[in-house]
């Protein structure tokens, strides 16, 4: 991979919105831009400091590949997609993220789709502006619902009115939430996802 920032002549059209959306800036992580082939545009001198520390990522002829097959489908997926976002968590051995991978789209009039890609560690992305927090707990969308409504102070009588669910739907999925978070309170729920940012 060469070291220089620039990989194939980008256009004013393409570099202003680039600029504007921050996806150029050198930062201390790892950025990168593709197109829908996967082909690497640009990248920042941050991103050698990630290939060497993972195999679960590569650039390869310019051609970028997750190695793990869930999260290599998970991305081209979303390519097809037409969704603005995804995060991928990139785990080691043990089934524990390791790093994030913040993918968006970014489209411009006149100019093909192109991917930002930041990489981060997970506990550095998580203490950052963040709201994938579904995923990276593989919460349901009911879950995840409820989880948000627990996190602005709602109880449990709240949530059956607001929702319209019923009392032993909502402690069911709370009972779930606490599972996959690793708590068994509210006040740990609120100490586990404190870095989340919820919008």
């Amino acid at each position: 991979m060469q070291s220089v920032h620039q990989k194939v002549p980008m256009t004013f059209s393409l570099m202003l919105p680039l600029v504007l959306s921050g996806w150029l800036s050198l930062g201390r992580h790892g950025r990168l831009i593709c197109d829908e082939q996967q082909k690497v545009l640009w990248h920042n001198d941050q991103l050698a400091e990630f290939l060497s520390a993972t195999r679960a990522f590569r650039i390869d002829r310019d051609l970028i590949t997750i190695t793990g097959k869930k999260e290599q489908m998970a991305f081209q997926d979303f390519i097809r997609s037409g969704n603005a976002d995804i995060v991928l968590w990139l785990k080691d051995e043990n089934d524990r993220p390791l790093w994030a991978l913040q993918i968006q789209r970014i489209m411009t009039p006149g100019v093909p789709t192109c991917f930002g890609i930041r990489f981060a560690q997970t506990d550095d992305f998580l203490a950052a502006d963040f709201r994938h927090f579904e995923t990276f707990f593989n919460l349901t969308k009911q879950e995840a619902l409820i989880c948000r409504r627990k996190l602005e102070g709602k109880t449990v009588q709240d949530i059956v009115e607001i929702e319209g669910k019923s009392f032993d739907t909502v402690r069911f999925h709370i009972r779930n939430i606490y599972r996959k978070v690793g708590v068994s309170s509210r006040e740990e729920l609120f100490a586990n996802l404190r870095l989340f940012l919820f919008n």
